[in-house]
């Protein structure tokens, strides 16, 4: 292979690692697979790898085509183009929606180029010109670009099992409303079934608690009259361990209940509000409640191999001080109300919940893996081993929080 085609080789393989790099990043839709995806941005490992692709097919080029440039001036051209355009795309994603650029991700675009151009000036110059190298370099590039393809068509493709938030409402924060009991009527809440119910009155908890008891870790605030505010990303209130009371006491229904305030309406993951599970992976959850923009998301272990995932539009769909959102299972329906009316029935047939897992724990605001957050405040969670009636969802709507 010639000088020229091994040239064009690598160009090519370099303009289009260009093209995937910049679509990882500034794609307003991520793909949704194990790994790349965290939150509403790409893992900051990626970004490592990606600039580190890059800057290695730079200087590859570099030396292929301009074979009499000094090594260093080789080594600072590469490391400046994949540097540069790494924090280049970062700064890009202001305007991008469901996208914030992150300081840690602009230090690992500079670190992969600096580890690149370390790696590669450590091998001979001879040796990075044999015809051997643009073929390589050629067919690597082809299954790179083959697989972020794959990745961006099957990422981002519905399935029976995975369903994405239709449309989306206006792209703007919340105003912070202060907190308020909203009670309408001096009614009671329903006791009957109720297995767990926090109105955190107190200030959270930060060390050993009785095990249905929530433990915060994070920037977890108390909200006064009562209510804690989740203010940043790796917030959680969690069990101390295994939260077994709420696998055990429910078999064949069960109400999952809270009062909740978000800061965005756009914020998504889905994120969580309150689940019973130990990880993202939908083998790993009992149930969860979450905000997926101005959806709400459910998703119950019916029992099979993974969880159900149901997500109900037009929830957080306009501003207010507070949304009181109840899902609850009767074998085999799964039903939604919101601020005291049933909005929405699905069937969700075929369930056992006496698989539930005994060792997960119960946690309010994110997930165990602490990259789900929940921004915004929870002035009420509540767990019943029964479904409530919609008289008694109703009740407790009316008794505020």
């Amino acid at each position: 292979m010639s000088q020229r085609t091994a040239s064009r080789v690598i160009g090519g393989v370099t303009l289009g690692w260009l093209v995937c790099f910049s679509y990882l990043t500034l794609s307003p839709e991520i793909p949704d697979l194990p790994g790349l995806a965290s939150g509403d941005r790409v893992l900051g490992a990626g970004h490592l790898i990606a600039s580190f692709i890059l800057t290695a097919l730079v200087y590859l080029w570099l030396v292929t085509t301009f074979p009499e440039l000094p090594a260093r001036r080789t080594a600072a051209i590469a490391f400046g183009a994949g540097a540069g355009f790494g924090l280049l795309v970062e700064l890009s994603q202001f305007p991008v929606p469901e996208r914030e650029p992150q300081v840690a991700d602009a230090v690992l675009d500079v670190a992969g180029s600096a580890l690149a151009v370390a790696a590669l000036a450590m091998v001979s110059r001879p040796v990075l010109r044999r015809p051997q190298v643009p073929v390589v370099a050629g067919a690597f590039g082809v299954m790179l670009m083959a697989s972020t393809a794959a990745a961006a068509v099957w990422g981002t493709t519905e399935s029976p099992a995975e369903a994405r938030c239709p449309g989306n409402v206006a792209d703007e924060a919340l105003r912070t409303v202060a907190p308020a009991r909203l009670r309408h009527e001096a009614t009671d809440r329903i006791d009957a079934g109720l297995v767990a119910l926090y109105e955190f009155e107190d200030e959270p908890a930060d060390d050993d608690a009785g095990p249905l008891d929530l433990v915060a870790r994070g920037e977890v605030d108390h909200v006064e009259p009562h209510g804690v505010r989740f203010a940043d990303d790796d917030a959680v209130m969690s069990t101390p361990g295994p939260a077994e009371q709420v696998a055990d006491s429910i078999d064949e229904q069960f109400t999952v209940e809270a009062w909740v305030h978000p800061d965005r309406l756009t914020q998504s993951g889905p994120a969580r509000i309150v689940s019973s599970s130990d990880g993202v992976e939908m083998t790993a959850v009992n149930f969860h409640l979450g905000q997926d923009r101005h959806c709400l998301s459910v998703r119950v272990n019916a029992g099979g191999d993974e969880a159900a995932w149901l997500l109900f539009d037009d929830v957080f769909a306009r501003r207010q001080r507070a949304w009181h959102v109840v899902a609850t299972y009767d074998r085999g329906t799964v039903r939604l109300f919101v601020d005291g009316e049933e909005r929405y029935e699905e069937d969700l047939p075929d369930a056992d919940l006496s698989r539930w897992s005994r060792d997960y724990p119960l946690l309010v605001g994110n997930e165990a893996t602490r990259d789900r957050p929940f921004r915004g405040e929870v002035y009420l969670v509540a767990v019943y081993d029964r479904a409530l009636s919609a008289s008694e969802v109703a009740q407790n709507h009316r008794a505020g929080i």
